[in-house]
C-alpha cells in the first residue's frame, strides 16, 4: 500500500513540475508580448512626435531640451545628434568594406 502512494505521490510531483514549466513558458512569452506592444507604442508616439515637430518649432524645441537631458548613453546621443541639431537626416549606417580573397 505504501508503495502505491508513493508512486502516486511521484506522478503528482512530475505533473506540478511539468506544470510549473508550462506557466514559465507562459510567462516569458507574455513579457515578450508585453515587450514588443511597448516597443511598437514607442515607435508610434515617437513617430508622431517627431511629425509635430516638423510643423511647431517651440515644440520641437521643448522635445529636443527633454532629449538632450534624458539621453544618457553616447552611443544614443550619436544616433540622435543630427536630430538635435535641428537636422531630419538619418544617420547613415557604417559601411564596412569586404576585403578581397
Amino acid at each position: 500500500m505504501l508503495v502505491k502512494i508513493e508512486q502516486q505521490r511521484e506522478a503528482l510531483r512530475k505533473q506540478i513540475e511539468a506544470l510549473k514549466k508550462k506557466e514559465q513558458l507562459l510567462v516569458a512569452k507574455q513579457n515578450s508580448e508585453a515587450r514588443k506592444l511597448d516597443t511598437r507604442r514607442k515607435i508610434l508616439i515617437g513617430a508622431a512626435v517627431m511629425a509635430h515637430c516638423e510643423h511647431d518649432e517651440k515644440f520641437a524645441d521643448l522635445v529636443r531640451s527633454a532629449v538632450k537631458n534624458n539621453i544618457t548613453k553616447e552611443k544614443d546621443k550619436e544616433v540622435l545628434n543630427s536630430w538635435l541639431t535641428g537636422g531630419n537626416q538619418q544617420p547613415q549606417p557604417e559601411v564596412k568594406e569586404n576585403p578581397t580573397p
